[in-house]
């Protein structure tokens, strides 16, 4: 698809007269190239997760609600988005964890290029360790993303307990 010749995506362009970049060999998009991908794969995921929450939800609260006479609109944001809530907050920690350990994508689509455009912790850790055998630092960085998804869950488990 990111193919500047052969891609669909600058084949479509080409029809609007746009002429389409290089997608993952400049700097400027291949960073949102990545992260469409990244999008394009895990939304699936989301989508389950929230779907799995919407099938659970009680059925006597939405018609308590109804004969009381709220509005779809009210039932939406006052029931359904707080019942909601675990679900959403489990789905963006998984995506918030994912995120920082991604390296597979990259990896294969830009190994962290173009002029590091595209790198993250996970992929500078392993050019670090397996590219320039500084394990130690490497380690040292590793325990970091550690540190950093540990603190970072709790707090997300901070604002599930309300």
């Amino acid at each position: 698809m990111y193919n500047p010749d052969n891609g669909v995506i600058n084949y479509i362009l080409g029809f609007l007269r746009i002429e389409g970049p290089i997608w993952l060999g400049e700097p400027d998009p291949a960073l949102p190239a990545v992260m469409i991908v990244d999008i394009w794969q895990w939304t699936p995921f989301v989508f389950l997760l929230m779907l799995s929450g919407i099938a659970s939800l009680p059925k006597d609260v939405f018609e308590a609600a109804r004969v009381d006479g709220a509005s779809s609109r009210q039932i939406f944001r006052y029931i359904t988005l707080p019942l909601l809530m675990p679900f959403m907050l489990v789905a963006l920690l998984i995506r918030f964890i994912d995120s920082f350990k991604i390296f597979d994508t990259i990896f294969v689509m830009t190994r962290g290029g173009p002029a590091n455009a595209t790198e993250t912790l996970s992929i500078y850790t392993y050019k670090v360790g397996l590219n320039f055998f500084r394990m130690g630092y490497a380690a040292t960085l590793s325990y970091i993303i550690l540190i950093i998804i540990t603190l970072a869950s709790q707090q997300f488990l901070k604002l599930e307990k309300r």
